[in-house]
């Protein structure tokens, strides 16, 4: 059995004034490709994204809630260390 890793990824339209923000599960054997399935609706082609991974700190003194499961930049600092962070898009 081969297991894959999955890392959420946060992807920003290049585009100037483009307001565009895309959650992603991808798996990091196929990043590339998977990368490329992922682009900016007002803006198609596979340039016109910057992509982050998931950036996850824990800290017990602030509750996770809401805004960070709502999230779609990729810094975390709360509770979760990031296992729920941005997961309302996946």
């Amino acid at each position: 059995m081969t297991t894959t890793r999955t890392t959420r990824y946060f992807g920003k339209c290049r585009v100037a004034g483009c307001k565009t923000r895309i959650v992603a599960e991808i798996n990091r054997n196929d990043y590339d490709r998977e990368i490329a399935q992922h682009t900016c609706p007002d803006h198609p082609g596979t340039l016109t994204v910057a992509w982050s991974p998931l950036k996850g700190t824990v800290n017990t003194e602030k509750e996770c809630n809401g805004r960070c499961m709502a999230s779609k930049g990729p810094s975390c600092d709360c509770a979760c260390g990031g296992d729920n962070h941005g997961s309302n898009h996946c």
